[in-house]
C-alpha cells in the first residue's frame, strides 16, 4: 500500500503537467498518427498515459509502433520498476483526482450520439496468462439529480494471444435511451493496475465507433481538418481526400445548432456564443467528429 500511494502521489503531479498539455487538443487521436514531446518522450496527442512517470526513472509504457494500415499504431506494455510495477494504460483524461485519488470520471470527453458498437485493431502478446482491458462508456449528465448518469458501456476483456492486427467489435449495452453528452475510453495492457504482469503488450489501432445505421465514425483529433481552430467568426475545411458533403455543429448537450450541405470555402459561423462545440463532417465513407473552439 505504500508503494501504491507513492505512485499515486507521483502521477498526480506528473498529470497536473501534462492536462494542460492535451487540453488543448481536439477529441481524440484514434489513428495513433499525431505524437507530441512529452517530457523527452513522445506521447499519442489528445491522450492520457502513465508517461509522465519516467521523470521518476520509469520507462516509458506507451510507445509507437508500425500501425495496420501505415502509420502508427500505440503500443502499451506492462513495466518493472523498484517502486512498483506499472501497466501501459491509455485513456481520455486524467487518473486522479486534485487530492491525487484514483477518479474515473475525470476521463469524461464530450461526445453526442448512440452507437451500436465500439471498434479497434489489436495485437496482445499477455505474460503468464494475464489479460488485457479495453471498454467505452457513454454518460450524460441529469439536470434533476445533479450527476452523471451511464447511459451505455462496450467493454471487453481478452486473454488470447493475437500476433497478427485484429478487427475487434465490442457492441454496446444500453441502460438508457437518452442521447449522451460526454464519454470515457481506457486501454489497460494488464488487467490489474496494480499488480500487473511485467512484459504483458497491447498494440491498438484504428478506433472508430458505428452508428446503429451502420455508418463508421473515425475517433479522430484532426488537428487540421478544421481551422482556424479556436476561431473567431469563420471556420475553414482541409485536410482531406475525400470531399465532405454536409457539415453539422452541436452544442455539448447534442443538439444540432448549424448544418450545411456541400460546404465550400469559409463557413460562417460568428452567432455561435463563446465556448466549445462539436462538428460532424460527412464523407463518401466515414463520419468524423472533432472539436473546435468559438473565441470573440
Amino acid at each position: 500500500m505504500k508503494t501504491t500511494a507513492i505512485i499515486l502521489i507521483m502521477l498526480g503531479a506528473c498529470l497536473l503537467t501534462v492536462s494542460n498539455v492535451s487540453a488543448q487538443q481536439s477529441l481524440l487521436n484514434g489513428d495513433f498518427n499525431n505524437w507530441e514531446a512529452l517530457n523527452d518522450v513522445e506521447n499519442p496527442s489528445g491522450w492520457f498515459t502513465l508517461n509522465p512517470l519516467t521523470i521518476f526513472g520509469y520507462e516509458p509504457s506507451t510507445t509507437k509502433v508500425s500501425g495496420n494500415n501505415g502509420g502508427y499504431a500505440v503500443r502499451l506494455v506492462s513495466i518493472a520498476n523498484n517502486f512498483q510495477n506499472i501497466p501501459g494504460l491509455l485513456c481520455t483524461g486524467p487518473l486522479l483526482n486534485k487530492r491525487n485519488e484514483p477518479d474515473f470520471t475525470k476521463m469524461r470527453v464530450p461526445f453526442s450520439g448512440q452507437p451500436a458498437s465500439f471498434n479497434f485493431s489489436y495485437k496482445y502478446y499477455p505474460v503468464n496468462n494475464d489479460s488485457c482491458l479495453a471498454y467505452m462508456m457513454l454518460t450524460k449528465w441529469n439536470d434533476v439529480n445533479a450527476k452523471t448518469d451511464t447511459i451505455a458501456m462496450a467493454r471487453i476483456i481478452l486473454s488470447d494471444t493475437v500476433q497478427e492486427f485484429t478487427n475487434k467489435i465490442v457492441f454496446f449495452e444500453y441502460y438508457s435511451q437518452a442521447i449522451a453528452d460526454s464519454m470515457q475510453i481506457f486501454f489497460s495492457s494488464s488487467i490489474d493496475g496494480f499488480n500487473p504482469n511485467v512484459g504483458s503488450e497491447l498494440i491498438i489501432d484504428d478506433l472508430y465507433i458505428v452508428r446503429p445505421s451502420g455508418e463508421k465514425e473515425l475517433l479522430l483529433s484532426n488537428l487540421n481538418s478544421l481551422y482556424p481552430n479556436p476561431f473567431k467568426d469563420e471556420i475553414n475545411i482541409s485536410n482531406f481526400a475525400e470531399d465532405v458533403s454536409y457539415i453539422s455543429v452541436y452544442n455539448l448537450r447534442g443538439e444540432m445548432l448549424f448544418e450545411q450541405i456541400n460546404p465550400k470555402g469559409a463557413i460562417n459561423l460568428s452567432f455561435l456564443s463563446e465556448g466549445v462545440y462539436l462538428a460532424r463532417l460527412n464523407t463518401k465513407n466515414t463520419i468524423i467528429t472533432t472539436r473546435i473552439i468559438k473565441n470573440n
